[in-house]
């Protein structure tokens, strides 16, 4: 916990910045997405569930315009206007027609 800004360590190229329930997401200048903190049901993206103090690559985002981070998921909308959608997904808030938790990004079905 800081009481100050902090600057967070390998990630000065962010464009975009969305915070919730224990992870943050950012998309950097490249158009890739980077996630850092709690990792319960894969929230980061980054193929595991391993805590990261420090920002990971979401694998499977190339192109991101924006990020939101949710309660236990994330999603990113790409420049193709695609989304992209990992984390908890019990109540098919990922958009991928059932109820499993997504690792890693994926696309999000009746979107581009």
């Amino acid at each position: 916990q800081r009481n100050v800004p902090t600057i967070v360590s390998g990630l000065s190229d962010a464009v975009e910045i969305s915070a919730f329930f224990k992870h943050t997401c950012a998309v950097r200048a490249n158009g890739t997405v980077a996630c850092f903190g709690y990792n319960a049901n894969g929230r980061l993206g980054s193929g595991g569930t391993t805590n990261s103090l420090v920002p990971t690559t979401v694998v499977g985002v190339y192109d991101a315009q924006h990020v939101a981070a949710g309660y236990h998921h994330s999603c990113a909308t790409l420049r193709s206007g695609a989304v992209r959608c990992w984390g908890y997904g019990a109540v098919g808030q990922l958009g991928h027609g059932n109820n499993e938790d997504r690792l890693l990004a994926s696309p999000v079905q009746g979107l581009p």
